[in-house]
C-alpha cells in the first residue's frame, strides 16, 4: 500500500531556505510554513491584539478558574497515568519543603501570620470593624458564609443610612 502525496512544486522563496513545497490548493505564497508563521508572529500590530484578549480573558475570573481547573486535572491525569513522574514530582516537593524549611519547622508567629493574610483574602470584601461579627455569625450562629456577608452587607447600609442623617459613626452590634 502505498501513501499518496502531493507532488512538489517548488522551493521556499527566502534566500537561504530549501525547503521543498508541496502543492496545496490553499497555498498563498512561495514560502514555506515555518517562514510563513515567522512572518505573521513578527507582526506588531497582530501580537499587541493578541495581548489584548489575552489580559481581557485573564481578567474574567470564571475564565482563570476554569483554566486553573483543566490545567490541574490535566495534571492530576498525567501524575496517576504516569509512576515514574509522579516519583519525580514527590522528590521535587520533599526537597522544596526541605529547602523552605518544611511546614513541620514553621515558628508560632509564621503560622499567625500566614492565618491573618488567610483570613484577610477571604474576607476582603467585608469592612475591618464588621469581621468579628461577621465570623459570630457564622460560627457562633451557624450561617452560611453568603446568608452572613447578606446580612452584614446590610448592617454597613444601615450604619451608613444612620451617619449620612446624623453625623455620626456608630457601628450597630446586629440585627
Amino acid at each position: 500500500m502505498s501513501t499518496w502525496r502531493p507532488p512538489i512544486i517548488g522551493t521556499c522563496s527566502i534566500e537561504g531556505c530549501e525547503a521543498q513545497l508541496r502543492y496545496n490548493v490553499k497555498r498563498k505564497g512561495t514560502v514555506c510554513h515555518y517562514h510563513a508563521r515567522q512572518e505573521v508572529a513578527s507582526r506588531p500590530e497582530r501580537n499587541a491584539k493578541i495581548a489584548r484578549t489575552v489580559k481581557a480573558q485573564l481578567a474574567d475570573p470564571n475564565v482563570l478558574s476554569a483554566r486553573s481547573r483543566r490545567i490541574s486535572e490535566a495534571r492530576t491525569k498525567q501524575l496517576r497515568e504516569n509512576p515514574e513522574l509522579m516519583r519525580q514530582a514527590q522528590e521535587q516537593m520533599r526537597a522544596v519543603g526541605k529547602a523552605n524549611g518544611g511546614s513541620a519547622n514553621w515558628s508560632a508567629e509564621t503560622r499567625a501570620a500566614a492565618r491573618r493574610k488567610q483570613r484577610a483574602r477571604k474576607l476582603a470584601d467585608i469592612p475591618m470593624e464588621y469581621r468579628d461579627e461577621y465570623t459570630a455569625l457564622c460560627r457562633r450562629h451557624n450561617l452560611s458564609a453568603p446568608e452572613a456577608r447578606r446580612i452584614i452587607r446590610d448592617q454597613v447600609d444601615r450604619d451608613l443610612a444612620r451617619y449620612i442623617e446624623t453625623g455620626k459613626l456608630q457601628q450597630t452590634t446586629g440585627g
